[in-house]
């Protein structure tokens, strides 16, 4: 969305969270170039950049700005010259699955998970067959909803969606599921699928994943808001809640042991349901969250994907402090 790979299309409304997690990311990676500018193994930053944003990235960043119609040209060329790319971008439409492996075929390190994992968590409905074979608790989530129609008591609703769709993208909920059914094969067709809905806490993990291990960086609040059935993702609350017992640690490693591929930032969007975690879906890259580890860990999480596959000591993962992230389209749209 910010480094010109949409070409001459419209800029999307969620561009400025978009933003806001490239700037997070490249000055947590100025700092540490900064750091090691005089060592053996100094760290030089280049970022791609749409000709139509303002090019205000932290010192020590080097920009290429991508004219429209440019990015495949000049992604080649970047990848040329580079040792390793750490790629944000959706998963839906396969498209950071197939820019995964079209980086790995440069012969360039991807920091972040493999095309198979990011497939594998692409969907939302084979993600949550594939975790539940594995003894993760997670929201039932059908092609067709109206079985449930009479036969789940207390159905308080159903969610219909997008199979690959990321944040609330297209999300509504409906008070029965034939309703719920109607609206998805009109508006999304063979893309939709349903969930529930759950009467709970709505969370979110951040976390650090490598060869099947994981580490919890933050224990997320998700604050979700309806509007004439429409689901939005208004803000995000860094570090909203501890996790004493470890439950939330477990259900983490539990996911990375399901899907080995999973590595560096990675997160999880769960509900919290009489003290049980329930998923909801895994993002194979880093999130929104992101944007307030650095102030909520009082640590450079670049730092820690940098230095994987080893791991941080949760004991030394004491965050600090409570960090909320304001979604910029939203409140625009408000």
């Amino acid at each position: 969305m910010t480094g010109g790979a949409l070409g001459e299309a419209p800029l999307p409304a969620i561009l400025a969270d978009a933003e806001c997690m490239r700037q997070a990311q490249l000055r947590d990676l100025a700092e540490l170039a900064w750091q090691r500018r005089a060592s053996s193994r100094p760290l030089q930053v280049r970022t791609l950049l749409d000709a139509r944003l303002p090019a205000d990235t932290a010192p020590g960043i080097e920009t290429r700005v991508v004219p429209p119609g440019g990015f495949d040209e000049c992604l080649r060329d970047e990848l040329r010259h580079s040792d390793a790319v750490w790629l944000t971008a959706p998963e839906s439409g396969d498209e950071l699955a197939s820019l995964s492996e079209r980086i790995e075929a440069a012969g360039c390190r991807v920091l972040g998970s493999t095309a198979q994992a990011v497939r594998a968590t692409a969907s939302k409905s084979a993600c949550a067959h594939w975790l539940a074979c594995h003894g993760v608790a997670c929201v039932p989530t059908l092609r067709d909803p109206r079985p449930w129609q009479g036969a789940v008591p207390k159905l308080r609703g159903v969610v219909a969606k997008p199979d690959d769709g990321v944040g609330c993208e297209m999300q509504r909920r409906f008070d029965t599921p034939a309703q719920a059914w109607a609206w998805g094969r009109a508006v999304l067709g063979r893309r939709a699928v349903y969930q529930p809905w759950l009467d709970g806490e709505s969370l979110s993990l951040s976390l650090l994943c490598a060869q099947g291990r994981s580490s919890l960086l933050g224990v997320n609040r998700q604050w979700v808001v309806e509007r004439d059935g429409w689901l939005r993702l208004q803000a995000v609350t860094v570090n909203a809640r501890p996790d004493p017992d470890g439950v939330l640690q477990r259900l983490g490693d539990a996911i990375a042991r399901a899907l080995p591929g999973l590595w560096g930032h990675v997160g999880v969007d769960l509900v919290l349901v009489d003290a049980a975690a329930v998923v909801l879906e895994v993002n194979p890259r880093a999130t929104l969250s992101y944007c307030g580890l650095r102030e909520a860990l009082q640590l450079n999480p670049a730092r820690l994907l940098l230095e994987l596959p080893r791991l941080p000591e949760s004991a030394n993962l004491r965050p600090s402090r409570s960090v909320r992230v304001e979604l910029a389209h939203v409140a625009a749209a408000a």
